[in-house]
């Protein structure tokens, strides 16, 4: 993920999570080239919501990895880029299994303290073995809570938000692998001490 140099990921206006140009272009073309190496892309339902992603790898040429939302409750909606474009996504959520065109609905009981498990769980299902957690905020936390990631790739602006906005996950615990730059931002490279040959979680 992407965070300002005085740690946030997205901005607030009108008390509404809203998005924010972080990262620049150099690293955008990073990770859409990152996105053709991976079998999956997972993003949580907020964000299709505030800012309804494509989630494909437009400024790279190569495969585009499966989309998976995480919609407990299913509340998306109907027009969202990710769910209609025809690319093949799928919806974990907790009442629903249904197939609509190249999206599927899978359904996964996803109580408290499994939602991650759960997530992987049916992309396993789905033959999808790597996994870029993209965002936002609550789903990133989710997956570090429970442990569930392996590496992350954190790109960090130079340039602050100036005030109060939504604060990055933190990463604990955490390696510290190493640093590059990438436009205006640094590229800082983790790792998860606590687990090995689990999903990539990055940015």
């Amino acid at each position: 993920w992407a965070r300002t140099a005085d740690g946030f990921i997205g901005d607030i206006v009108d008390v509404r999570p809203t998005p924010l140009a972080v990262s620049g272009a150099e690293a955008l073309t990073r990770e859409h080239r990152r996105r053709t190496t991976e079998d999956g892309i997972l993003v949580g339902a907020g964000t299709i919501r505030s800012d309804n992603p494509r989630l494909t790898p437009r400024l790279w040429q190569g495969p585009a990895p499966a989309r998976l939302i995480l919609a407990p409750t299913l509340h998306l909606p109907p027009h969202a880029a990710a769910l209609t474009d025809g690319g093949r996504a799928v919806v974990v959520n907790r009442t629903v299994e249904a197939e609509a065109g190249a999206v599927r609905y899978v359904s996964r009981p996803m109580a408290d303290g499994s939602v991650a498990r759960d997530a992987l769980d049916a992309a396993k299902a789905e033959g999808l073995n790597s996994i870029i957690v993209e965002g936002g905020a609550q789903t990133l936390s989710t997956f570090i809570a429970e442990g569930l990631w392996d590496e992350a790739y954190v790109y960090e602006s130079d340039a602050a938000l100036g005030h109060t906005g939504v604060a990055s996950p933190a990463l604990c615990p955490s390696v510290f692998l190493d640093a590059t730059r990438a436009g205006r931002c640094t590229l800082r490279h983790y790792a998860n001490p606590t687990a090995a040959a689990l999903p990539r979680l990055r940015q």
